[in-house]
């Protein structure tokens, strides 16, 4: 026996360092990143706990609020394994543990890296090692999905082998494209079902190749096949698009094999296998459901699913979100990385899919119409057992392709991780579709160079772009303390002193940002986390932008602060691109407790009191140039109207007047329908208190009548009651339907985002007493 190991590892080195890496970077992968910093594991685990707690299996109860919400209607192997290895660990702290969510996530940052992409504010006393309590269990659970990734990793070595026996490049190169992926590492590291189904699925697809390709009758083969599949369906139930490649499996053997009776035992051996240890979940789920599949959870979950049908164009946009998300899409979604790595990867995505047709041309000429000459340019007709394998695996991926299409109509799902049923067989595909390109003297290079290429990637993304993100800002030295420009000196609550700032600019734009850098230092212990917020204040004191967070971007709590410790802090302020032009503004800063929104008083340095803020720094808001509109925007209203600008005869009055707004509209296509124009002014709440329902130009333009890319300026007056409060009030504007009141919706092509609304926020204007 030891001498048939010592020669299996001779024959398969290169795979065992293969795996030997993959292992130590999954490692990394869950130690480096904080615990619940990966996608849905403050749902995932406390399924894992309920069942190390002895209650048994989880039901989903949409009228309840469970902590696994729609987590816990999924196939229970990969928890039931990770409640196993963490039982004996006390986690009553997971509670605690997870309500420290970030209030000022950002799950779409504009700003620097980092810049509060951590949904969870983590405390260095309470996850720090060594591990106790709950993060010791989510780090072990975590652990349980790396071995995972290792199975994955030795499957696909072992599928190339059995497709092209002899060709150990090949079979390491996609061992690497799996084992090496950034996004597999990420997830595979995670308190996830997806690495459990990635490795059952993988060994399954195994399984059924070699009934395939060794069509003698076998029951050892069609034992393991059972089990392999019946542990897959256990896994996730996106493995039920592996049923029909078992199936056509079973019926290639048979038919190879001459013998029909052959397909009826091993496929009731199979499946009936496959059952058995699987089948009692589908009924449980249909049973409580009403859905074998569980699908109808995940859209009672997020209130019904999708709110619109899935058009082929935001098929399209969101099949984009699935491939980069495949890749390299790390947090909640919120860490991405460089656009030209992703171009990279997206044009090796393309290359393979070539290469493939390339393949399927080439093979079907040297089959059926290449002769003589030609067939000899052509290269070798590919054995049969390898088309038969490449066709299998076509069919693996591609249904659990058409899985994900099918659960994307049903509820809002870009994620490249539900593609990891599969992947075993995309990396194959991969790197057969790239060898297309490849001379049969340079595989061997071409293999090395996948390897080389993945394996540096998968670093890259974790040490340049995810590590970042969590990590606490750098202490400043004493001769950094000296150096800082613009000194204050001023302190909040005698807890913490801005010893000064950096402004990047003196002006800036609608619709740019504003890059402000403090300077913080701590002079007395906190046992509380205060919020930092900085406005961009104009000359009629409306706060026109502001950013609100926990210092260090959300990584650098106060409460975890110690006495001299001083960090530089940098926050980027978006100015919103209806903000009035031009305008002179200051920066306002100040501390303040989140949840009581008390804020700390501030003092000079010779302790007089400046009141709760400090304010500095002279910043010239300019327009936007090259515009013939004042404040030019550009709100698309259902690509039938478009707002390219507006402008206000006053935006600072008193109780009993009023305000003249003049809306500039574009017409983006000939328009027949009359549409009605809203404009309020709201306070705090949306109160209404002043406003104006009109066909444009009082009736005199109505849209009826508007022709394509028509321009018409528009006034309307906002006038305040006498007893209108002193405050401020936000401008809105929309448009509605005159016959039905529907109202039109609105995107602002100036967010890359384009994200969808009713109604358009323009700038504020304050009422004052008289």
């Amino acid at each position: 026996m030891r001498i048939r190991v010592q020669s299996l590892a001779c024959r398969h080195w290169g795979i065992l360092v293969v795996l030997a890496v993959v292992a130590l970077l999954g490692t990394a992968y869950n130690l480096a990143i904080p615990v619940l910093e990966k996608p849905d594991e403050w749902w995932h685990y406390p399924v894992v706990k309920y069942l190390a707690d002895g209650h048994g299996l989880p039901v989903y109860d949409p009228n309840a609020e469970q902590p696994w919400k729609q987590e816990g209607s999924q196939p229970p192997l990969y928890y039931a394994l990770a409640a196993l290895i963490t039982a004996w660990v006390p986690t009553d702290d997971f509670w605690a543990l997870r309500s420290s969510g970030n209030p000022y996530y950002l799950s779409m940052p504009n700003g620097p890296r980092g810049d509060n992409q951590n949904i969870v504010i983590h405390y260095p006393d309470r996850e720090g090692f060594p591990y106790r309590g709950s993060v010791l269990a989510l780090r072990l659970a975590r652990q349980l999905s790396v071995a995972m990734v290792l199975a994955t990793v030795l499957a696909t070595y072992f599928i190339v082998l059995e497709i092209y026996p002899g060709s150990k490049a090949l079979a390491l190169g996609a061992a690497a494209v799996v084992g090496f992926n950034p996004m597999f590492l990420f997830i595979g590291s995670s308190v996830s079902n997806d690495a459990m189904v990635a490795a059952t699925s993988a060994w399954t697809g195994l399984a059924a190749l070699r009934l395939a390709l060794r069509p003698q009758a076998n029951t050892r083969r069609a034992l393991s096949t059972g089990i392999a599949l019946g542990l897959a369906l256990l896994s996730k139930s996106s493995a039920v698009a592996l049923i029909p490649v078992v199936g056509l499996a079973l019926i290639i053997a048979a038919w190879r094999a001459r013998s029909w009776s052959q397909l009826l035992k091993q496929g009731i051996l199979v499946f009936g296998v496959a059952a058995l240890i699987s089948g009692w979940w589908f009924l449980r789920s249909w049973r409580l459901y009403g859905d074998p599949l569980g699908a109808v959870v995940h859209q009672v979950a997020f209130r019904g699913g999708r709110t619109t049908s899935l058009t082929f164009d935001q098929l399209r946009l969101e099949l984009r979100g699935v491939e980069m998300s495949f890749w390299a899409v790390f947090g909640w979604r919120s860490v991405v990385v460089e656009k030209r790595i992703y171009n990279v990867l997206f044009a090796l995505d393309r290359l393979g899919l070539l290469g493939l047709l390339i393949l399927a041309a080439r093979q079907t000429w040297l089959r059926w119409g290449a002769k003589g000459a030609r067939k000899a340019l052509l290269g070798a007709l590919l054995p049969a057992d390898t088309l038969i394998g490449l066709g299998l695996l076509i069919l693996w991926s591609g249904g659990v392709f058409i899985a994900l299409l099918r659960f994307m109509s049903l509820v809002y799902a870009e994620h490249g991780r539900l593609l990891f049923a599969a992947l075993a067989a995309i990396a194959v595909l991969l790197i057969w579709g790239w060898r297309q390109f490849i001379p049969r003297r340079a595989v061997a290079v071409f293999s090395g160079a996948v390897i080389t290429g993945f394996l540096a990637l998968s670093v890259i993304c974790l040490v340049v772009y995810i590590v970042p993100v969590y990590a606490r800002p750098p202490q400043l030295d004493q001769a950094a303390i000296e150096a800082i420009p613009n000194r204050l000196d001023v302190t909040f609550g005698k807890q913490m002193r801005l010893l000064g700032y950096r402004v990047g600019t003196d002006t800036v734009q609608p619709g740019g940002a504003l890059s402000v850098t403090l300077y913080w230092q701590c002079v007395a212990e906190m046992d509380t986390d205060y919020t930092v917020f900085v406005h961009l204040l104009d000359e009629n004191e409306i706060v026109v932008a502001q950013r609100d967070t926990y210092p260090g971007l959300g990584n650098a709590p106060t409460s975890t602060w110690r006495v001299g410790e001083a960090i530089a802090d940098t926050y980027l302020i978006p100015v919103p691109a209806t903000t009035y032009a031009p305008a002179e503004a200051q920066l306002e800063v100040g501390l303040y407790e989140r949840r009581s929104q008390q804020r700390l008083p501030v003092y000079d340095p010779d302790g007089t009191s400046l009141g709760d803020n400090v304010r500095f720094a002279s910043i010239k808001i300019v327009p936007n140039a090259a515009s013939e509109w004042p404040n030019p925007v550009r709100f698309n209203f259902q690509d039938r109207i478009a707002l390219v600008g507006y402008k206000l005869d006053r935006r600072v009055l008193a109780p009993g007047e009023a305000a003249h707004l003049t809306l500039y509209w574009q017409a983006l296509a000939p328009l027949d329908e009359d549409y009605v124009v809203f404009v309020q002014a709201l306070r705090q709440g949306d109160q209404r208190w002043a406003g104006d329902d009109s066909l444009p130009q009082k009736g005199a333009a109505p849209t009826s009548g508007w022709q394509a890319d028509q321009v018409v300026a528009d006034e309307h007056e906002l006038a305040f009651p006498a007893d209108a409060p002193a405050d401020v009030y936000n401008i809105e504007i929309g448009w509605y339907s005159a016959a039905t009141g529907q109202r039109l919706e609105v995107w602002d092509e100036n967010d890359p985002r384009h994200e969808v609304s009713s109604r358009v926020k323009l700038s504020k204007i304050r009422l004052v007493d008289k």
